[in-house]
């Protein structure tokens, strides 16, 4: 069975360098990159230079670029750049995961309408008792 091939939005953040360690440990999966906003100074580095993971994947600022090599982005970043990241998922056709916490129901219906192009699951929340207790609700 061929590996999931997975890219992060945010690969820099807390979430994100902790999901590229779980990724870099699983034999089902592979890292195939990582992305940042352009204006973060560490893009363009390894991330064995800016972080303490083992991989020399580049961080890179060009989202769609990721998206491209990548069967799913996962994305816990901000409102603004998972809507830009949602749009980026319908035009490659890449399954995104948005665990971005913050987005308002205007956003929630633009992301809605672009996953009617590729599958998108998002959640303000990962976890199973937070989303039985969501759905009790």
């Amino acid at each position: 069975m061929a590996k999931v091939k997975v890219g992060i939005a945010g690969c820099l953040g807390r979430m994100g360098q902790e999901l590229i360690k779980q990724i870099l440990s699983e034999k089902k999966f592979t890292f195939v990159g990582g992305f940042e906003h352009k204006s973060h100074p560490k893009v363009g580095k390894e991330l064995n230079v800016v972080t303490e993971i083992d991989s020399k994947i580049v961080v890179a600022n060009n989202a769609e670029s990721v998206f491209k090599l990548a069967d799913v982005v996962i994305d816990f970043t901000t409102p603004q750049s998972s809507l830009l990241n949602a749009k980026i998922a319908s035009t490659t056709k890449t399954a995104l995961v948005i665990g971005t916490t913050g987005i308002n129901n205007i956003q929630k219906n633009k992301i809605k309408n672009f996953s009617k192009k590729t599958p998108i699951l998002m959640s303000s929340n990962m976890s199973v008792g937070v989303n039985l207790l969501f759905d009790l609700v």
